[in-house]
């Protein structure tokens, strides 16, 4: 005879403290321990606030990207290569406009000190 268990309705144990759950708790109310993965948000919301931390704060937020990009989910995989490019692009141009920035500075400078050397100071 075969007994048919419905995973929702029958409680799970918990692997570090061995007290029921439910299967569709992500912590062991008794222990508080993380027993399954929560799923990632892929809401709009949440990809417009990537996106921007991604371009604002590059290198801070590398960590959320690289949650996404191990994420078994195929659309949070492509928000996570999508926000990796953006955080590159603006890393770039990061670099670019504060290396034309010295230039500029450099240039300037070096301006200056002719104009006094030519006043003979």
């Amino acid at each position: 005879m075969i007994i048919d268990v419905d995973p929702i309705t029958s409680p799970a144990l918990c692997p570090f403290c061995s007290s029921p759950i439910s299967p569709t708790d992500y912590f062991c109310p008794t222990c508080g321990k993380n027993v399954r993965e929560k799923p990632i948000s892929t809401s709009l919301i949440t990809q417009i606030g990537l996106y921007a931390v991604s371009a604002l704060l590059p290198p801070l937020f590398l960590g959320w990207t690289i949650k996404y990009l191990k994420s078994s989910n195929p659309k949070a995989k492509q928000i996570g290569f999508i926000s990796l490019g953006v955080m590159i692009i603006s890393i770039i141009l990061a670099l670019w406009f504060s290396f034309a920035f010295m230039k500029n500075l450099s240039q300037e400078a070096s301006s200056q000190l002719n104009q006094y050397q030519d006043l003979g100071l």
